[in-house]
């Protein structure tokens, strides 16, 4: 059962710092590292970062799950599309915390990672963390524990009306077989961005994140009642003192 101070996590953890010159090749990334030398790269950064706080900070408001997802450059970087910090920067921050850690190749750039995986589960070993990984392939993942013992609940919805209706469809559920133990569940409150170049600028994430934020205080009480206090993984975006306050009380 997930405790009170496991279940608040962010969602891509990383992208409070993130290298818009510096990326993976490809039509999209190029276009954006011009875009960027015009200096129009705000408009990336609204539809690429998810958290403004960085990882000292999150675990100092109280969160204690996260959200990588990486990418291979030389090395292995955490990332979202374009490149973040570089992961054993993020595994050492949140080493000698009592953490949950998702880590998963970025999807738009899981083919640099496919033939390092080896290299990877070697430096995920290293850490005495609780790390979850999603593997592209075979491997053989040491004390890494897999993804699929999870369950990974995405609504994949991209306006806020779709979002709270989906969601309270699943609570709908949930609460017809209270209690239910969701404690391996993964739930995002996030939007899904446009995934055409010209909807993702126009996409503005932290603006979508203060809505589903809003929403998830507005279920929480609800969700533990549902669940008993097993309660699931709550990734967020842009998180803030306050919204983790609001969802521990």
């Amino acid at each position: 059962m997930n405790s009170n101070t496991h279940f608040i996590g962010t969602h891509n953890s990383c992208t409070y710092e993130m290298f818009f010159d510096k990326g993976f090749g490809g039509f999209k990334f190029e276009l954006v590292r011009t875009l960027s030398a015009m200096g129009l790269s705000s408009l990336t950064k609204k539809a690429a970062m998810t958290q403004s706080a960085n990882l000292k900070k999150q675990l100092e408001m109280g969160c204690r799950t996260f959200d990588i997802r990486v990418s291979y450059a030389g090395e292995f970087y955490a990332s979202h599309t374009f490149r973040c910090g570089k992961l054993v920067n993020a595994l050492n921050t949140l080493q000698n915390h009592d953490v949950v850690v998702f880590v998963r190749p970025d999807w738009h750039n899981r083919d640099t990672v496919r033939p390092h995986e080896e290299k990877l589960l070697q430096i995920l070993n290293k850490y005495d963390m609780k790390i979850y990984y999603e593997p592209l392939g075979k491997c053989k993942l040491g004390r890494v524990l897999p993804m699929s013992d999870m369950k990974i609940v995405w609504f994949n919805a991209k306006t806020i009306q779709e979002f709270k209706k989906k969601f309270d469809d699943f609570l709908f559920v949930a609460a017809a077989n209270r209690p239910v133990d969701l404690s391996n569940h993964i739930i995002s409150f996030a939007l899904t961005p446009n995934s055409s170049f010209t909807g993702a600028l126009s996409t503005n994430l932290k603006e979508s994140a203060a809505e589903t934020n809003k929403f998830a205080t507005e279920r929480i009480e609800i969700l533990r009642e549902c669940t008993g206090g097993a309660m699931p993984y709550i990734l967020l975006d842009y998180i803030t003192p306050d919204l983790v306050k609001q969802l521990m009380e």
